[in-house]
């Protein structure tokens, strides 16, 4: 993460000096104004998420490399960031426990690693996946540890590989015959 300084002049952002995205993810400060242009300090990932969120960004200076976020009198902890910041513990607290899910892996090979909440019912787990939620049993599909995931998918591409042969060979052996 970087901190940050650059100048945005007033007639390129219609004096409004706020990201062009929203939500943010790191604070920013107006430091300073003139009659044409406004200075701002931000953290970001680096220069590109600065000129991402402010496009019409110019002579951005890297003053810190490599930094963690430090709020000082001059640049306060901004609300918003404080609700943001209470949003995410209670998020961590509902979906503070990560599990591996097997359910895709013999389509794309892949074990994905997903965040959960535990249910009322019956012990499920609720996945926050990418457009749903979806449940999932430990055991079944969903395993504590990588190695209990990985053992799983092994166990399941084996079965596959039984049944597909089963139904090669019955294949295999089928006698057609013809209707008088």
């Amino acid at each position: 993460m970087i901190r940050a300084r650059f100048y945005i002049k007033k007639s390129d952002c219609d004096n409004d000096y706020r990201p062009v995205k929203w939500s943010i993810k790191y604070p920013y400060w107006c430091s300073a104004e003139s009659d044409n242009s406004f200075v701002l300090v931000a953290y970001a990932e680096d220069e590109d998420s600065i000129k991402e969120l402010w496009p019409e960004a110019y002579d951005i200076n890297v003053l810190e490399k490599d930094t963690e976020i430090k709020f000082t009198l001059r640049f306060p902890k901004p609300k918003w960031y404080e609700l943001q910041e209470e949003r995410l513990e209670e998020y961590d607290k509902l979906y503070g426990k990560f599990v591996w899910v097997t359910d895709m892996c013999l389509k794309d090979g892949k074990i994905r690693k997903v965040k959960v909440r535990i249910e009322d019912c019956g012990g499920l787990l609720l996945a926050d996946t990418p457009g749903r939620y979806t449940p999932y049993q430990i055991g079944d599909c969903a395993f504590e540890s990588k190695e209990e995931a990985l053992k799983h998918a092994e166990e399941q591409r084996t079965d596959l590989i039984k049944s597909l042969k089963l139904q090669i060979h019955e294949l295999e052996n089928l006698k057609f015959e013809c209707d008088d």
